[in-house]
């Protein structure tokens, strides 16, 4: 009976980023797997089950694969399917079966990050879009990013005492001690972070993060700095900083500077220049998610093309 090498790579992602899951391989736990890392281990040729333990929504996924005993390494990734809700393997290297669902073909299927895709700038903005996100959208504002993050909050607490003192003691009588002098303490506080976990969107207007603590809705005219760190973001309006644990930095990063290259961000006056124009024309964006939902109908239905559903979008929008 042979060995071989299992490698399983999870591959960053927007959707479920901070989601936990859990390898377990023949009944054996091997620990969680986390967005963007590699996990590996030894396993002998034939049948094997592989679990994935989604310990957030507390939804498992079975699935079962077959070594050859010529096969010295496996490759399997990770993914999140948004169709599924659940997480799946992909692996070119060996068949990957679904145990417990019957899974079909097609939710393998994966949704490939636009932001890695050859796309040319205005397209990859446009494939970001989110149609409905779960906030107030100003007149012409526009969601091009929501997904879990938590927002920091650091507290100092106090963790111990420290005592100490110095003075002299003499006898004055069998048993009986007079010590003289003095003593003192001092309370020793640390720095500890409070983590409260909410959904951080980005429009072409603001930056908001919804959480039950600690939260923010910040015009992007007010933020005068936002710096990626180790953990997540700090964001930087006026006196104040707002730091964000996120494990999405990157495409947050490379997100913003397409924004910023494509001129996307509008400040306050431009903003005050559309809230004009609602007044004047009396659009609402009740109208316009009417409109878009009629236009998705019409497109369903064969009766517009996809180019002219994607050239009155942007009318509507404003893009």
């Amino acid at each position: 009976m042979g060995m071989c090498n299992l490698i399983i790579t999870r591959k960053k992602q927007f959707v479920a980023s901070l989601a936990s899951c859990n390898i377990i391989i023949d009944g054996i736990d091997y620990g969680a797997i986390k967005n963007g890392s590699v996990l590996q281990c030894s396993l002998n040729d034939g049948n094997h089950e592989i679990t994935l333990k989604w310990w957030q929504k507390r939804k498992n996924s079975a699935f079962s694969f077959y070594i050859p005993s010529d096969v010295d390494t496996v490759h399997i990734n990770v993914k999140f399917s948004k169709s599924t809700e659940k997480f799946i393997l992909l692996s070119d290297d060996v068949k990957i079966e679904n145990c417990s669902c019957n899974v079909s073909g097609d939710n393998y299927i994966v949704e490939q990050n636009p932001l890695h895709m050859q796309l040319s700038p205005e397209e990859k903005l446009q494939r970001l879009i989110v149609e409905f996100p779960h906030i107030s959208l100003n007149e012409g504002e526009v969601c091009y990013y929501c997904n879990t993050a938590s927002a920091i909050h650091q507290k100092n607490v106090v963790t111990g005492r420290t005592s100490g003192g110095a003075g002299v003691s003499f006898r004055v009588a069998k048993g009986v001690s007079i010590r003289t002098g003095g003593g003192n303490s001092q309370v020793i506080r640390e720095n500890v972070n409070e983590y409260f976990d909410g959904t951080l969107y980005i429009t072409n207007i603001r930056i908001i993060l919804l959480a039950p603590k600690y939260g923010f809705d910040l015009y992007i005219s007010k933020i005068t700095q936002l710096l990626c760190k180790d953990f997540g973001l700090e964001i930087f309006s006026g006196s104040k900083c707002y730091q964000v644990l996120t494990a999405d930095r990157d495409n947050i990063q490379e997100l913003v500077e397409l924004m910023n290259s494509q001129r996307v961000f509008k400040d306050e006056k431009w903003l005050k220049e559309q809230q004009k124009h609602v007044n004047s024309t009396g659009s609402t964006n009740l109208n316009i998610k009417q409109e878009l939902s009629d236009l998705k109908w019409l497109l369903d239905e064969g009766i517009i093309t996809q180019e002219e559903f994607d050239a009155k979008k942007k009318q509507l929008l404003g893009l």
